[in-house]
């Protein structure tokens, strides 16, 4: 599109959310037409799409707490990361804590036809909520779906409970929390990523330290930071050692496992790094990944270990 000197704005109509009190919510048009926006003082179409959030303002769309990341679920499900917004001072149904500083995330649904004006919506998780419990996270940043009713939650802020920024993964539908990975001090986890198969995630650990050689030298794993190797950012690849989609503890498709997990997710790129490196990451394994004609092997010892029970 853009190749061919287009805009994704050249052609349709822009709306903003209001997100109503008891879980309704409708689409605004943001429509230089609308004499609400001409009195904001835009003239033009053009104006509009400039200045979206004076528009948005102006039809009486719901200010929103720093939205981030949103993604769709298959079930029609729109969830969208809600970081923090200190600075509200009066709260609304949507955005309930005034001031907010850990954030929520908040799903909707259209009703009926998804070109339609209407929506419901409720908030899925407050990060306050989670304080002081092992699902404990705050400021959540990423979000990705996935087919079988997981959330992956990459959070950028202040964590509670002695937490640095990590990549959480959620039952849509049960609610359950379960922590996936954290990061190293001073870093953000963000930019999530999937093979077809879900067997392997991407994921980004962005300025490690805040660039700080004396709190981190990720993704050097110096057993103390040494003061001088500068950290840097890195992609990390996650992969369970069962080789199952990652997450697959949560989600509809572990209610259809007839077998327990055997085996805990497993971090790996160019060097084997330790799942929760809250200070620096444990110098590189030696331990090959477990080939499938192994995995099938235990899984016979499994079984004949349940039989003799």
């Amino acid at each position: 599109m853009r190749a061919r000197g287009e805009s994704p704005l050249d052609r349709g109509t822009l709306y903003a959310a209001r997100f109503d009190p008891g879980g309704a919510g409708a689409w605004l048009a943001l429509d230089a037409a609308d004499p609400a926006i001409r009195r904001a003082g835009l003239a033009t179409q053009a104006e509009v799409l400039t200045f979206a959030r004076l528009a948005a303002d102006a039809v009486g769309a719901t200010p929103m707490d720093r939205p981030e990341w949103a993604t769709a679920a298959p079930d029609g499900h729109i969830f969208l990361a809600l970081t923090n917004n200190s600075a509200r001072r009066r709260a609304d149904a949507a955005n309930p804590m005034a001031p907010n500083p850990d954030g929520h995330i908040l799903r909707w649904r259209d009703a009926g036809d998804p070109a339609g004006r209407a929506f419901a919506w409720e908030i899925f998780r407050a990060a306050a909520d989670t304080h002081g419990t092992e699902e404990s996270f705050a400021d959540p940043d990423g979000l990705r779906a996935d087919p079988d009713g997981r959330l992956f939650i990459q959070t950028d802020g202040g964590q509670k409970d002695g937490l640095n920024n990590q990549l959480l993964v959620a039952d849509t539908r049960a609610g359950a929390i379960r922590r996936l990975f954290t990061g190293v001090p001073g870093c953000e986890i963000t930019g999530l990523a999937a093979t077809p198969a879900r067997r392997t995630l991407f994921v980004n650990v962005q300025h490690p330290g805040d660039g700080d050689p004396a709190l981190t030298n990720f993704p050097v794993a110096n057993p103390v930071p040494d003061g001088a190797t500068a950290p840097r950012d890195a992609t990390v690849v996650i992969t369970r050692k069962d080789g199952r989609v990652v997450g697959h503890d949560l989600g509809a498709d572990s209610a259809r496992s007839e077998f327990p997990s055997l085996a805990s997710c497993s971090l790996s790129w160019w060097r084997r790094l330790h799942t929760r490196a809250t200070t620096q990451p444990i110098p590189p394994s030696n331990t090959p990944p477990t080939s499938p004609r192994t995995r099938m092997a235990i899984l016979f010892l499994w079984f004949l270990f349940l039989a003799m029970k």
